[in-house]
């Protein structure tokens, strides 16, 4: 098994874990994947599915519960009364507790977890590339969401501060229960780059969807992420809580209960198997914006190809009757954004190009085109005219961004890796671009094949047979 020496933070961090009762006997980590060669979790044992492998005590995790149950200053009493009084919670929440907590350095009681983190690499997330690293994406629509994000943090700071502010005002005004001014003091120290820090590490690292706060949870979240059987929960919980993504704002955390994690569904490891979490069903979308990585095959990617029937001015009579016919399959909008997947025949774009291209005289015998659409091929010319559209929709889809082909990004991955990088920034842009490519590539190669075997139909004769014979095939 491949070793790797623990930093001191490392140490501090499984040091603390241990004198608090946290286990995980069948892990190694910090530990050196033994082909990629990159830091991760190893399995010392076989795990079992169900089994257990981490196990950490309720009084190790960072959550509103936790950071407040004893206030301690001005502002842990003013977070703890907008938390009870559901004025400030979930991630916004977390994000000042944790700011809080990185400010009382060693006198936190998290000290060693967020030594861990603040040591160790920053998140991943794309928004800390640069604008040639984001252009090496293809994909423009990620710098906006980038940028949007960027604002969203910072109006998310300017209203926590201003919502704490506030209360903390209120509290002096009505009870004279806080002192204003400190609080207001302890808030210059919970700068705009402390509070994005936090919502990164909370956006990358965060457990809440079956627990009833979100929460960081050290040791569980340092499981790298694939697409397999994970699960976690509370083993009990306490002040009437439920597991299972209850919000809490009254439910403490009970002594000596713990957050479990474990495999599950079948997914098991061998010993010397790196040990993975699932981070969810994540597009590499989300995976980039996220933790700065992608998978190479992620079953979960999808590309947007937007469309439209066309047309639309003042007396077109023939976009009315395309947008009834439309309404008739059950589509609501004459404008639409297909989802394309790997492995998976365009359907749904199939049947609104038919839409798109219906004639008159074909929308007037089907009675606005429901009866035959619902029945599948209107006509051979329909058909032929449907897919020559969606096909020519694909093939314009980022054209003016993707300046590399699938093959020159294979090739350029095949460099990268030559070079040892393959944890860098350029390879995880060109696997991000090149997944695309190939899943629009692929639904233009069964189009490309649909439209061959319509054209032998449309043509009669003998060919008619053997083309709906392989039609059916496909």
């Amino acid at each position: 098994m491949a070793a790797l020496t623990p930093t001191s933070a490392d140490a501090q961090l499984l040091s603390w874990l241990s004198s608090k009762g946290a286990s995980f006997p069948k892990i190694q980590f910090p530990a050196l994947h033994p082909t990629k060669m990159y830091r991760c979790a190893l399995a010392t044992e076989a795990i079992e599915s169900g089994e257990h492998m981490v196990r950490v005590p309720y009084e190790c995790m960072v959550c509103a519960p936790t950071c407040l149950a004893s206030p301690g200053d001005a502002l842990g009493a003013v977070l703890r009364d907008l938390w009870q009084g559901k004025l400030l919670s979930g991630d916004p929440l977390l994000a000042v507790c944790m700011c809080r907590e990185v400010v009382k350095g060693e006198e936190s009681e998290f000290h060693p977890y967020f030594r861990f983190l603040l040591e160790g690499e920053p998140p991943g997330t794309i928004q800390r590339w640069g604008e040639a690293e984001l252009a090496e994406l293809q994909n423009k629509a990620m710098g906006g969401r980038v940028r949007s994000r960027n604002e969203d943090e910072e109006n998310m700071h300017r209203r926590a501060v201003r919502v704490v502010t506030a209360h903390a005002e209120n509290m002096e005004r009505e009870f004279n229960s806080v002192d204003a001014e400190e609080v207001r003091k302890q808030l210059t120290q919970i700068t705009l780059p402390l509070y994005k820090w936090s919502w990164h590490i909370i956006q990358a690292r965060a457990f809440g969807r079956r627990i009833p706060w979100s929460a960081l949870v050290p040791m569980a979240d340092c499981l790298n992420h694939a697409n397999v059987c994970v699960r976690y929960g509370l083993d009990s919980v306490g002040g009437g809580g439920r597991v299972g993504g209850a919000v809490g704002s009254t439910i403490d955390p009970p002594p000596g209960g713990f957050f479990v994690q474990y495999p599950s569904k079948g997914n098991c490891y061998a010993a010397g198997e790196e040990v993975m979490n699932s981070y969810g069903r994540r597009s590499n979308d989300h995976l980039m914006l996220d933790y700065g990585f992608c998978l190479e095959d992620n079953e979960w990617e999808r590309v947007s190809c937007r469309v439209s029937i066309g047309g639309g001015g003042p007396g077109d009579e023939l976009y009315g009757k395309r947008k009834r016919a439309l309404q008739a399959n059950g589509i609501n909008t004459a404008v639409r954004t297909l989802k394309l997947s790997r492995g998976a025949f365009c359907k749904e774009g199939v049947l609104f190009f038919r839409v798109a291209n219906l004639e008159d005289e074909e929308l007037d015998a089907g009675q606005s085109g429901a009866a035959p659409l619902a029945a599948g091929v209107v006509s051979w010319g329909n058909e032929l005219r449907a897919l020559s559209g969606i096909l020519g929709a694909l093939r314009s889809l980022n054209a003016e961004e993707w300046v590399t082909t699938a093959e020159e990004d294979e090739r350029l991955l095949e460099e990268i890796g030559a070079r040892g990088d393959n944890g860098g920034r350029l390879h995880a842009a060109v696997c991000y671009r090149l997944q695309r490519k190939r899943i629009v590539g692929d639904n233009v190669d069964k189009l490309e094949r649909a439209w061959e075997l319509v054209s032998m139909l449309g043509e009669g004769g003998r060919k008619a047979e053997e083309a709906g014979e392989k039609l059916g095939g496909e």
